[in-house]
C-alpha cells in the first residue's frame, strides 16, 4: 500500500495562521499576491520536500516551532510499531550492521522496543495484541483494533535540519544532509458516547483518547472527523517527498546537482547492468552501464522539457569529460550551446527567461529519472541473484531475440536493448518480490524481509510528488494551454501534482481540487471549492463573460455598474486601464437592484476582491451629508446600501457620476458627425428640469432634444472616440481614475499601512 496525504495543518508559519490544506492528487492553488502562497510551499517543503528541494528553499524558508506542521498520511498497518514480545526478542546486532535498509529497519525495532517499555508493556506479537494486555475494555480495544486496520497518522514536525558536507573528493560537490524529526499520532474517527471506559486512570497511551471523549459533542451519533488516539514512536523520516524547484538554478547548481546524483546512484546501476550481463542468454555482449545512465537522464530531459517546449533543444550525451557528461544543442540550427562537463561552460545565459525555467525543470527530471533508476536498481539486481534457471527460461529466449532485432552488435548492447531487458525482466522480477513477501507476516517479518533486499521498500512508497509555482510565468497562452494538458498527463501516469497559479487555463483542469487563498485581517485561509462553489462562479463569470478561471485568476477588484450601456462604454474607453488594475465589472440591471447583496457576498468569499459601486445621477459629496428632501432617487439608494453594507460589517467603494447617465458623456463632435442636433452637453443638461416632461425618462428626452437614439448609436460613437482617443468631458475621467487608484491600493497595498498585506516576490 502506498502512503497516502490527507491534509496538510499549518498552525503558524510566517502570515499563515491555522491553516487546513485538504489533499488531493491533483491539486491546484489560487490567490492574489501577498496571500502566502509561496509560503506554503516553504512549507511543504520543509514537512516533506526531498533533498534538493529543501537545500534550494533553505534560505528563504523560516525553521518551524516544533509542531507548527502536521499533516495526516494514511499509512499501512506495517507502519505502526511492532508487537512487544517480537520487538523484545529479535537480536538486533546482525541488523544494526547490516545493509542501510537493515539498519534503518534494525533502529526503528529499537524505538519500538523502548516506547513499548515505557508503557510496561512486553507481550503481544501485533500491535493490537501488545495494546490487548493493557487490560483494556473490549469495546475499546475493538474501535483501537479497527482503527488500526487503515491507519491514518499525524505526522507532527518537531524538527528539521539541513546542512552541506564536503564531498567525497575535491572536485565534487557538496553532500546534503536533511534530518527531521517527526511526533507520530495515531488518529481515529470520532467514537459514540458509548464507548465504555471505566473509572480507572486511563494508560498514559491512551490519554489523548480520554481528553477526545471528555470533548465529545452532544449529538449521539459519530463524526466524521478525527480525534487524537495515541501518541506513536517518533520517526525520521517523511513519510511522502515532494519536488519544488524553489528558485532559477544557476549553471554552477544545475551541473553539480547533476554531479551529486550521479555520484550516488551510478554504482547501484552499474550492478544492475553487470547482472544482466551475467544472464544465461546467447549474446555475450558488453553492457554499459554508465552510458545507460546519461541516455535515460538526457530521455527524461526530452519527455519533461516536450511539454513546454517541444523539440527546441536536445540534451546529447558524451563522453568528452566523463559522466555525467551532456550537451545543450538548440535544434533549429544545430548549435552546441555547452556541457555540463565544463565548468565555465555556462550554456543557460542563452535562453530566455521562459526557457531558463523550463530547462531548468527538464535537468530536475534527469536528475529523478536516475534517482529512480536507481532505487529499482537496487532490488531488481538482489531479486535476480534470487531467481533460479527455471525461473528465467521463459524471458531469456525472447530478451535475445528483442535484442537481436534491435540491432545491438555482438560486443555491444546499446541503450534501447537495455531498455528492453529491463522492461521485459520487470514483471517476473516483481511477481519474484510478491512472492517473496507474500508469506511474512505483518510488522518485522515483512519489514525485515524488505530490508533484506535493498530498494524494495521503494515499491510501497508514492512516487516524488511535483509541485509546480505560477506554471505559467512567461509562457503565451497557447503555451500555457500546452502546458496545462502535459500537467495533466503528469497527473493521469499517477505522480502527485501540485500547482500554485493565476492563469485561467491551470484552474479549469477536471478532476482538480481547486483551493483558494485568502489574505484575512487575521492571516491566510485556504478553503477548498465545493460543488456549488464551482456552479455558482461559472455563472458569475459568465456574467462578467469570462472563463471562470479567468475570473479567479484575474480579478482583484470587482465595479458594480447599473447596466450594459455603463459596462460597455468603460470598457471601449477605458478596457486596458481596468483591465490592467484587475478590475472586472459586474452589471447590476437598474438601480433598483443595489440591495440585492447575494451577488456580492459571493465577490468577497470566493474572489478575495474588493467591490465598489459606480452609479449616475449622485453628487458624490452628498453622501456625507444628511437627507434634506433635494437627493436624488440614486443618492437615496445609495445611502441605504451604505448603511446595509456598514450593518454586515463589510466596507465598499461608493462611485458616482454627476450627470443624469452614463449616454451623457458621449462626445458632442462624435455625435454630430452622426446626424445629431447637440452643442454641449452642460447647457443642455440645464435646461433639463424646463424641457423634460414628468413622464419622459432621460434617453427618451435626450433622444429628442439632440435627434439621435442614443442607445442605438453609443456603440458606434464610443468606438470613434477610442479609434481616435477623445477624452469623455465632465467628470467621469476623474471618477475612472479613482477607480484605478482604488483597485491599485486593493492589490498592491501601502505596507506602511498596519495589516496591509505585502506583494509576494513570486
Amino acid at each position: 500500500m502506498q502512503r497516502q496525504i490527507l491534509a496538510v495543518q499549518i498552525l503558524r508559519y510566517k502570515n499563515l495562521s491555522d491553516v487546513w490544506l485538504p489533499w488531493h492528487n491533483a491539486l491546484a492553488v489560487f490567490g492574489v499576491n501577498g496571500s502566502g502562497k509561496t509560503n506554503l510551499l516553504e512549507c511543504l517543503t520543509l514537512l516533506m520536500g526531498t533533498p534538493r528541494s529543501l537545500d534550494l528553499a533553505w534560505s528563504r524558508a523560516e525553521v518551524p516551532k516544533p509542531d507548527a506542521l502536521s499533516m495526516l498520511v494514511q499509512v499501512a498497518p506495517d507502519d505502526l510499531p511492532i508487537g512487544a514480545s517480537v520487538a523484545m526478542a529479535l537480536d538486533l546486532e546482525s541488523p544494526l550492521h547490516g545493509g542501510s535498509d537493515s539498519f534503518v529497519v534494525a533502529i526503528g525495532v529499537l524505538q519500538d522496543r523502548q516506547w513499548w517499555e515505557s508503557l510496561g508493556a512486553s507481550a503481544g506479537r501485533s500491535f493490537v495484541e501488545t495494546i490487548a494486555s493493557l487490560g483494556l475494555p473490549r469495546d475499546m480495544l475493538d474501535y483501537i483494533a479497527s482503527e488500526a486496520a487503515h491507519p491514518v497518522v499525524r505526522y507532527s514536525l518537531e524538527h528539521v535540519q539541513l546542512k552541506r558536507r564536503p564531498g567525497p573528493f575535491a572536485d565534487r560537490p557538496d553532500e546534503i544532509e536533511v534530518t527531521r524529526r517527526f511526533r507520530r499520532t495515531l488518529m481515529g474517527r470520532r467514537p459514540t458516547r458509548g464507548l465504555m471506559r471505566d473509572d480507572t486512570p486511563p494508560p498514559a497511551l491512551l490519554a489523548p483518547l480520554w481528553a477526545s471523549l471528555d470533548t465529545l459533542p452532544p449529538s449521539p451519533g459519530a463524526g466524521d472527523d478525527l480525534v487524537e488516539i495515541m501518541r506513536l514512536p517518533d520517526s525520521y523520516e517523511a513519510p511522502v517527498q515532494l519536488e519544488w524547484l524553489a528558485h532559477e538554478r544557476t549553471f554552477a547548481e544545475v551541473r553539480e546537482d547533476l554531479q551529486r546524483t550521479y555520484d550516488a546512484t551510478s554504482f547501484m546501476i552499474d550492478r544492475l547492468t553487470t547482472s544482466f550481463g551475467r544472464l544465461p542468454w546467447g549474446s555475450q555482449a558488453e553492457v554499459d552501464g554508465q552510458w545507460w545512465i546519461q541516455v535515460r537522464a538526457a530521455e527524461a530531459f526530452r519527455e519533461e522539457l516536450e511539454m513546454t517546449l517541444g523539440d527546441r533543444y536536445e540534451l546529447v550525451p558524451t563522453e568528452n569529460s566523463g559522466p555525467p557528461d551532456f550537451e545543450l544543442i538548440r535544434r533549429s540550427d544545430g548549435a552546441t550551446l555547452g556541457s555540463t562537463g565544463a565548468t565555465g561552460s555556462d550554456f543557460l545565459r542563452y535562453l530566455s527567461a521562459g526557457e531558463r525555467r523550463w530547462v531548468d525543470e527538464a535537468f530536475g527530471a534527469a536528475a529523478r529519472s536516475l534517482e529512480a533508476l536507481a532505487a529499482e536498481a537496487q532490488w531488481k539486481t538482489e531479486m535476480l541473484a534470487t531467481l533460479d534457471a527455471d525461473a528465467l527460461t521463459g524471458v531469456m529466449e525472447p530478451i535475445d531475440d528483442a535484442v537481436s532485432h534491435q540491432g545491438s552488435s555482438d560486443d555491444y548492447i546499446d541503450f534501447e536493448s537495455l531498455e528492453l531487458i529491463n522492461r521485459t525482466l520487470d514483471q517476473p522480477l516483481r511477481e519474484a518480490a510478491r512472492v517473496y513477501l507474500s508469506g511474512r507476516e505483518a510488522g518485522l517479518d515483512r519489514r525485515m524481509a524488505e530490508a533484506s533486499i535493498s530498494g524494495l521498500k521503494s515499491l510501497s512508497v508514492g512516487p516524488v510528488i511535483r509541485v509546480f509555482d505560477e506554471p505559467e510565468a512567461h509562457l503565451h497562452p497557447d503555451g500555457q494551454r500546452h502546458v496545462s494538458s502535459a500537467l495533466e498527463r503528469v497527473r493521469a501516469r499517477g505522480v502527485g501534482t501540485l500547482i500554485v497559479s493565476h492563469s485561467p487555463y491551470f484552474l479549469e483542469l477536471e478532476g482538480w481540487l481547486l483551493v483558494h487563498a485568502q489574505a484575512l485581517s487575521e492571516g491566510t485561509t485556504l478553503r477548498a471549492l465545493s460543488a456549488s462553489d464551482l456552479t455558482a462562479r461559472s455563472a458569475l463569470a459568465g456574467e462578467m463573460g469570462l472563463g471562470h478561471g479567468e475570473l479567479l485568476a484575474s480579478t482583484g477588484y470587482v465595479l458594480i455598474v447599473e447596466g450594459n450601456h455603463d459596462r460597455d462604454i468603460l470598457t471601449a474607453l477605458y478596457g486596458s486601464e481596468l483591465r490592467a488594475a484587475g478590475v472586472k465589472i459586474l452589471r447590476m440591471h437598474g438601480t433598483h437592484q443595489i440591495l440585492a447583496t447575494a451577488e456580492l457576498d459571493f465577490v468577497v468569499e470566493h474572489l478575495n476582491a474588493r467591490v465598489g459601486v459606480l452609479v449616475d445621477n449622485v453628487r458624490r459629496r452628498r453622501l456625507d451629508l444628511s437627507p434634506d428632501g433635494h437627493d436624488t432617487p440614486e443618492e437615496v439608494k445609495l445611502r441605504e446600501l451604505r448603511r446595509e453594507v456598514q450593518k454586515q460589517g463589510r466596507t465598499m467603494d461608493y462611485f458616482g457620476l454627476e450627470r443624469p447617465d452614463i449616454l451623457a458623456y458621449l462626445d458632442e463632435g462624435v455625435l454630430r458627425s452622426l446626424g445629431g442636433e447637440i452643442e454641449n452637453w452642460d447647457d443642455l443638461l440645464r435646461r433639463r428640469r424646463y424641457t423634460q416632461r414628468s413622464d419622459e425618462s432621460f434617453k427618451d428626452w435626450a433622444n429628442r432634444l439632440t435627434g439621435i437614439t442614443l442607445k442605438q448609436a453609443y456603440p458606434d460613437v464610443v468606438q470613434r472616440m477610442a479609434e481616435a482617443r477623445i477624452a469623455p468631458a465632465g467628470d467621469l475621467p476623474t471618477v475612472v481614475a479613482e477607480i484605478l487608484r482604488r483597485a491599485a491600493r486593493t492589490r498592491w497595498p501601502d505596507p506602511g499601512v498596519p495589516g496591509a498585506l505585502r506583494h509576494e516576490s513570486s
